[in-house]
């Protein structure tokens, strides 16, 4: 009798046991969430941005909470970030939703392979419960070009009122393709108003390089002011240089240069006095 007791108990415990695995594997649906595509690879040029879309299904039986999380690894195309929008949402049970995957490159950014994943983390869509349930992602294969390279700028820094000024700018395609390049100049600065020219290049084939030139022939009789020089292709940011440039008359101009020379040269003088005077009169005692 005691043995058929026993073995009545153990049963009893063992289909307990199994209501509540299965009770518990039950309560834990299986969130069903795909993503497509799974790889995104867009090619962006420095200075530019560029938008993808991916789609998610929800291909549960249940709403669903999602949270968008980017990253990026590899620091050999620095400055290129990546987001997606809108980063959270909530997905009907049997509804797809195209989620827009902006990537952008700053005007610093070097030519370069960056890798990143996007995880949409999903959750049920219930307030009570925070958990995450299931993630998909995507593979992001971002490649940075800088569409210009080798570039070479010149500008005056004085020039004699009246007198042409001739800017140079020059760079070479380090695109993918053939292409044309736009070379220009702005030039703000006091008692002168602002001035721009514009240069443009001949078809250039990948690995080829440009010179192009800039004269400002109708010059200002006074100005100082602030130059720059610029080189693109219209792809991505332009290349640019900045400087200070001075037009003024000759004599203006000589007169300048003179005063200069003789500050710098009172201040190698003070300095040799300082050195040969006992350390007790350079300390006024």
């Amino acid at each position: 009798m005691s043995r058929f007791l026993a073995t009545l108990t153990a049963v009893s415990i063992g289909v307990f046991l199994t209501l509540f695995n299965t009770g518990g594997s039950l309560a834990r649906e299986e969130v069903g969430l795909q993503v497509s595509p799974t790889v995104i690879s867009p090619t962006i040029a420095a200075g530019d941005e560029t938008r993808e879309t991916v789609v998610l299904h929800n291909l549960s039986g249940r709403a669903l909470g999602i949270r968008a999380k980017v990253e990026l690894s590899g620091v050999e195309g620095g400055g290129v970030t990546a987001g997606v929008e809108p980063a959270e949402m909530t997905i009907a049970a049997g509804e797809s939703v195209p989620v827009s995957v902006r990537v952008a490159a700053g005007r610093e950014a070097v030519a370069g392979r960056v890798d990143g994943t996007i995880l949409f983390l999903a959750a049920p869509a219930r307030e009570q419960d925070v958990s995450i349930a299931g993630q998909v992602g995507v593979n992001l294969e971002i490649e940075v070009i800088v569409p210009v390279d080798q570039t070479i700028f010149h500008t005056p820094h004085l020039v004699d009122a009246g007198s042409p000024i001739l800017f140079t700018v020059a760079g070479r395609n380090n695109g993918r393709f053939p292409t044309r390049m736009a070379g220009g100049m702005e030039y703000s600065g006091l008692l002168a108003r602002d001035r721009k020219l514009s240069a443009g290049s001949g078809e250039l084939a990948v690995g080829e390089s440009t010179s192009m030139r800039l004269v400002w022939a109708d010059t200002p009789a006074f100005s100082l002011g602030r130059v720059t020089l610029f080189i693109d292709t219209g792809v991505g940011a332009p290349v640019e240089h900045k400087a200070w440039l001075i037009i003024a008359p000759w004599r203006f101009l000589l007169a300048l240069a003179a005063v200069s020379l003789a500050a710098a040269a009172g201040m190698f003088a003070s300095a040799g006095v300082a050195n040969v005077l006992p350390p007790n009169w350079r300390k006024g005692q």
